[in-house]
């Protein structure tokens, strides 16, 4: 391989490591906002009284997830 190659496949895959934590840190980031979110909900007595409970957020980017919390 070139040196100019390697070098640009040296820059591009920094770049790309870079983009892979940024997202994964935003990741644990929402899961965090998400576990939070379902354990105040789940102490409100409203919700802790019913059996089931519907949710529907329409939030355009970085969405908290609240599908994995049971009532």
């Amino acid at each position: 391989m070139e040196p100019a190659a390697a070098a640009a496949m040296r820059r591009s895959k920094n770049l790309l490591r870079k983009q892979v934590r940024r997202r994964l840190a935003h990741c644990e980031l929402l899961e965090d906002y998400s576990k939070r979110i379902a354990t105040r909900l789940l102490q409100l007595p409203p919700v802790s009284e019913c059996k089931r409970v519907s949710v529907y957020l329409n939030l355009p980017k970085g969405e908290v997830c609240l599908l994995f919390h049971r009532l």
